[in-house]
């Protein structure tokens, strides 16, 4: 059962509080929506560089928050703008800055660029308990704090919310951490940000992240799965393969078998039929499995 900051007792085995998140860990505040309902946002024009961006929710059990989606930006362009360009399309609000924040401002690609919170109605649930988390999480949760934090309320989903000091919004890029900002992080061409929403200051991640503990767990890595997704082919995977395939990608424990599996199928399209022997006349009606006369 939820309880508020202010409800909690004494905490349970001398709880240590490390302090926020920082940015500098590759924290971003951020939510767009797909796992509760709003579409997704829908792939942005070429540019310079193409790069990949997905947000994710694994850690509440709510699946994306934004399917993974092609975004074009300008050579040089920061993770902070492909992020804002996929945010500003959702048509989704942010707070920047520390504290409660207030509404995010342009110029997005710099240094100090810090997103708190996005708005993404659903996310903060104040019935949300342990047994709605996953195991490697519930348990770590049970086992040491004994208790959730509450949420503010204010619709937006970010630092804080759930574990107070412990929660927040965390990026990777190619399946790696980055020691930079979001609005430090220059990304390439191809490159695969996966925006996370973390609750146990990055261990529950999959990567590792330097000074916060031994993962959790260890994230296959996805990167190319995301991209197949991005731009899926319907003449190569029907709708069914593509839900299986975007249901691997946000599995925070999919192996690289399952991995490899999925991009194979979205790449591979249908087995063709086997061939004739040379010579053979077959009405055309018949191969789609009708009785017919020649």
């Amino acid at each position: 059962m939820l309880v508020t900051s202010t409800q909690r007792g004494a905490p349970k085995n001398n709880r240590l509080r490390k302090g926020k998140l920082a940015q500098t860990l590759g924290i971003a505040a951020l939510s767009l929506g797909l796992a509760l309902g709003t579409p997704p946002a829908v792939s942005q024009a070429a540019g310079d560089v193409e790069v990949y961006v997905s947000f994710e929710g694994y850690n509440l059990s709510q699946g994306y928050y934004v399917q993974p989606v092609k975004v074009g930006l300008p050579e040089g362009g920061k993770a902070s703008e492909a992020v804002m360009k996929v945010l500003e399309d959702a048509g989704r609000s942010a707070k920047c800055g520390s504290g409660a924040g207030t509404a995010c401002q342009a110029p997005y690609g710099t240094s100090g660029f810090y997103l708190n919170a996005v708005d993404f109605p659903g996310a903060e649930r104040a019935d949300l308990d342990l047994g709605d988390w996953p195991d490697y999480l519930a348990a770590k949760i049970a086992d040491t704090l004994g208790e959730l934090d509450g949420v503010n309320g204010d619709g937006y989903l970010g630092q804080d919310d759930y574990l107070e000091d412990f929660s927040g919004w965390m990026f990777t890029v190619n399946n790696s951490y980055v020691s930079a900002s979001l609005g430090s992080a220059t990304l390439n061409d191809g490159d695969v940000v996966r925006v996370q929403f973390v609750l146990w200051m990055g261990q529950d991640l999959g990567v590792a992240v330097p000074g916060v503990g031994t993962p959790f767990f260890t994230m296959a890595d996805k990167s190319q799965l995301i991209r197949e997704l991005a731009n899926a082919d319907p003449q190569l995977a029907t709708d069914a393969e593509q839900d299986d395939a975007r249901a691997v990608a946000i599995d925070p424990k999919a192996t690289t078998a399952q991995v490899a599996a999925a991009i194979e199928a979205l790449t591979t399209g249908p087995a063709a039929p086997p061939a004739l022997p040379a010579g053979t006349e077959v009405n055309a009606v018949k191969i789609l499995g009708r009785d017919a006369t020649v």
